[in-house]
C-alpha cells in the first residue's frame, strides 16, 4: 500500500470512529433524558462492535482511537451518558 493510500485509511478509520461515537453520545443522551431506567442495547453493541472494535488497525490507529475514545469522555458532562457511553464500548457481548 503506497504512502497516499496509507495515509487516506488512516484518516477514514480515524474519521469513522469519531462519527460512530458522536452519534453513539447524541443516541444515549436521548435516553437518559427520556427514559427512567437507560441502558445499552443489542443493536448498539452491535454497531460499535462492527465499526469501532473488528477493525484490524495499526498501532497508530488504535492510539487514534483511544485518543478520540478519551475527547469523548472529556467532553461528556453528564456521568449517566459518560457511563453507558464506556459500557457499549467495553461490555463484552456474551454477557447480554
Amino acid at each position: 500500500m503506497g504512502f497516499r493510500s496509507w495515509d487516506m485509511l488512516r484518516v477514514v478509520v480515524k474519521s469513522l470512529s469519531f462519527k460512530v461515537l458522536y452519534h453513539l453520545d447524541i443516541y444515549l443522551s436521548g435516553q437518559v433524558q427520556n427514559s427512567p431506567s437507560p441502558s445499552v442495547d443489542t443493536p448498539t453493541l452491535e454497531l460499535v462492535e462492527e465499526f469501532i472494535l473488528q477493525r484490524r488497525m495499526s498501532a497508530l490507529q488504535e492510539l487514534q482511537l483511544l485518543e478520540i475514545m478519551c475527547s469523548c469522555f472529556q467532553e461528556q458532562s453528564r456521568d449517566a451518558v459518560r457511563q453507558l457511553i464506556f459500557s457499549a464500548l467495553f461490555t463484552l457481548q456474551g454477557d447480554l
